[in-house]
């Protein structure tokens, strides 16, 4: 038997239908415009409720947690700087914790002797050595720091120093301030230095008379160094320098350099063990660094050979030498065959 359609259900339902959808209004939403009915903010003062008691406190109250100082707060200040909480009228648009250093504390242009800002940093517990990420942050707008440099005639210099020995530096002398300032700092400049787990080491930012640099924090990220080899490749040859004809680099030259460095990696690679070169494996082993070491042919027999003599001395000292490498590109160069370069090879390794 077949049951006839109800029209009239099927009129009764359509007509519910209409009405539900009546009752909302579907919103629809884009970044660029805003809902038509947004929910109103909600208020940060707790409203009370007439005729309703309060609720009982609890019997312990919470305690709040703080706010994290600024780290700029922490640190020491000496010399030239203009600071929020001095009172200074220039200083005023400053944030609470900014600084402009290097600046004259009433008017807050680059002043006649420069500024320093000094703190002291140690590394989390747990791990033997730990790599420092020291972030500057110019402006709490979000201004980037190349806008954050001022300096008069002629300009100044601007240094970050880890126990006294240069991490990084500006110098603004001979270039104009719009181009020093953007070939040195990037918007929110990061610099890495390494401290080891019981070390202190003490960290220092300075201008040079006749420049400021306004900071309004200082923020240190610890990360630890993995413990397989990270190494840079390192030639030590300068502008100007040559190791064919010279000049060539002088020991300080090579240990501020590896002083750099050591706060990038663990080792470092060299090209050669002849000359001056050959005196990067024990300045690099003072400085906690590995050394691969490196014997660099070519087609002259004679000089093959004497840095095939000086690489078997060097690692015979053991100046923190890991592994050697004999050769580099010689049989792309076509300097050598190759039975010739096995051959070198194999009396690197005779004892």
């Amino acid at each position: 038997m077949s049951r006839k359609p109800c029209y009239f259900c099927f009129l009764i339902g359509l007509i519910f239908m209409f009405a539900l959808t009546g009752c909302a209004k579907p919103q629809t939403f884009s970044p660029d415009k805003p809902p038509d009915n947004p929910a109103p903010e909600p208020s940060r003062t707790p409203t009370q409720i007439p005729g309703l008691a309060p609720s009982p406190m609890p019997s312990v109250t919470p305690t709040l947690t703080p706010a994290p100082p600024k780290a700029i707060s922490q640190w020491l200040f000496s010399g030239s700087y203009a600071r929020a909480d001095t009172g200074a009228p220039c200083a005023q648009r400053l944030s609470v914790g900014s600084v402009i250093l290097g600046a004259e504390a009433d008017s807050c242009v680059p002043a006649a002797t420069g500024g320093s800002a000094e703190i002291l940093v140690q590394a989390p517990p747990g791990e033997p050595y730990q790599i420092a990420l020291l972030r500057v942050v110019c402006a709490d707008s979000g201004e980037d720091c190349t806008t954050a440099v001022q300096a008069t005639e002629p300009g100044g210099v601007l240094s970050i120093f880890v126990d006294d020995q240069l991490l990084w530096q500006a110098d603004c002398t001979s270039l104009p301030l719009a181009e020093c300032t953007s070939r040195f700092l990037s918007p929110a400049p990061t610099f890495a230095f390494r401290v080891g787990e019981t070390a202190v080491s003490r960290l220092q930012i300075k201008t040079s008379p006749n420049i400021s640099w306004q900071i309004s924090d200082l923020q240190i990220e610890w990360q630890p160094i993995p413990d397989q080899l990270q190494g840079i490749a390192y030639s030590p040859f300068r502008d100007c320098q040559n190791p064919h004809w010279g000049p060539l680099p002088s020991p300080d030259e090579l240990r501020d350099d590896l002083l750099l460095i050591r706060h990038m990696g663990n080792a470092v690679r060299t090209y050669s063990s002849v000359g001056v070169q050959g005196q990067i494996p024990a300045i690099a082993q003072e400085l906690g660094l590995r050394v691969v070491a490196g014997a660099d042919l070519g087609p002259d027999r004679a000089k093959n050979e004497a840095e095939i003599d000086a690489l078997i001395q060097l690692a015979q000292q053991d100046d923190g030498i890991e592994s050697v490498i004999v050769g580099n590109e010689v049989l792309l160069r076509g300097d050598l065959t190759e039975a010739e370069l096995i051959a070198d090879i194999s009396a690197c390794r005779r004892p």
